[in-house]
């Protein structure tokens, strides 16, 4: 087995990673059709935005051929890695990866790390090294022959008669609207945890952290689209997606995000934003498969509005944490 951090690798490699991501998001998404040289310059691009949360990645190869993927970073005052592969996680990629962890915690301060998986034989690999889960993110899907323009346009007109809000069209996060929109998006992490089961510290992101999240969620050549609700200076609510450049048949609103400012709630704004940014999609993609969303369960409100709009759950990521003595025991045997 070799290991080569990114930064090293060769095309061939990258091409080989290419393929592994290919083979492993064609299991749930068909027409996924990622090229080497975007994920190559995508995957260098993430590690020079993240440089100051140390993202560090790292491919693992068996005879030449890619068989995992693995990233660390800081994140505020988490650490968290991800493995991605296409089935569990063999014992001596295992050993390798939770000695790469362990140095990476201990290097900055760290007695635990935070991952997600969407693959269960890998959540498993790491639930049977000691890994506690934490939560489980659930990804629908709407497909575009599924959806009801006539119902979104009702829902459209029925909020529209109500109010008096202008609604702005943007290609990123605005400047003009950055800092209400931080105060909001804020505002509604703290609030939507509320309703979490399991206690969780929401630690405030300021602009700069935000524009960097931005940055990640982002690709350089991704399309995005935000609406804005404006009350003349007061933001109302925000709804955003993106079209990747990977995988234009879906519209992705994974990452995106709608979300309505504390006294705006109530108004079905959140209905009215989804559904308006849907009807564009219609107009401006009319090419698009299917719109993808997540949510956690708890999150009722959002998941409710999912289900009557007609998103169907197809993946599930598994959020999980591992300690430092359980990576130093693990070690052990």
């Amino acid at each position: 087995m070799e290991i080569v951090r990114a930064e090293h690798l060769t095309d061939g490699q990258w091409k080989s990673y290419a393929r592994l991501c290919n083979a492993i998001d064609k299991k749930s998404d068909p027409g996924t059709q990622y090229d080497w040289k975007i994920i190559k310059m995508e995957r260098l691009l993430d590690m020079e935005t993240l440089k100051e949360d140390h993202l560090t990645c790292y491919l693992f190869l068996e005879n030449g051929e890619a068989i995992g993927w693995a990233g660390m970073r800081l994140l505020g005052a988490d650490a968290e890695f991800m493995y991605y592969a296409l089935d569990k996680v063999p014992a001596e990629v295992m050993k390798v990866l939770f000695e790469i962890i362990l140095n990476f915690i201990a290097e900055h301060g760290k007695n635990e790390i935070l991952s997600a998986s969407k693959e269960e034989s890998i959540v498993g690999s790491f639930k049977k090294a000691g890994a506690e889960i934490l939560d489980r993110r659930i990804f629908a899907r709407l497909y575009k022959n599924d959806i009801d323009k006539k119902e979104l346009q009702k829902i459209v007109d029925g909020v529209s008669e109500k109010t008096n809000y202008e609604l702005k069209l943007y290609d990123t996060i605005s400047e003009e609207i950055l800092d209400k929109y931080v105060d909001v998006y804020n505002d509604a992490r703290v609030d939507m945890n509320t309703n979490n089961p399991n206690e969780r510290i929401i630690e405030k992101r300021n602009r700069e952290d935000v524009l960097k999240k931005l940055k990640w969620d982002k690709g350089p050549d991704d399309k995005m689209f935000v609406y804005a609700l404006m009350d003349n200076e007061n933001l109302a609510a925000y709804c955003s997606l993106f079209i990747r450049v990977e995988n234009k048949h879906m519209v992705d609103q994974a990452g995106g995000l709608t979300t309505v400012a504390r006294n705006y709630r109530g108004k079905n704004l959140a209905r009215f934003l989804k559904a308006k940014m849907y009807l564009k999609m219609l107009e401006e993609y009319p090419d698009f498969e299917f719109i993808r969303t997540d949510t956690y369960p708890w999150n009722t409100y959002m998941y409710k509005i999912n289900e009557e709009m007609g998103f169907k759950p197809y993946e599930i990521y598994t959020e999980i944490k591992l300690s430092k003595s359980q990576i130093e025991k693990f070690l052990q045997t």
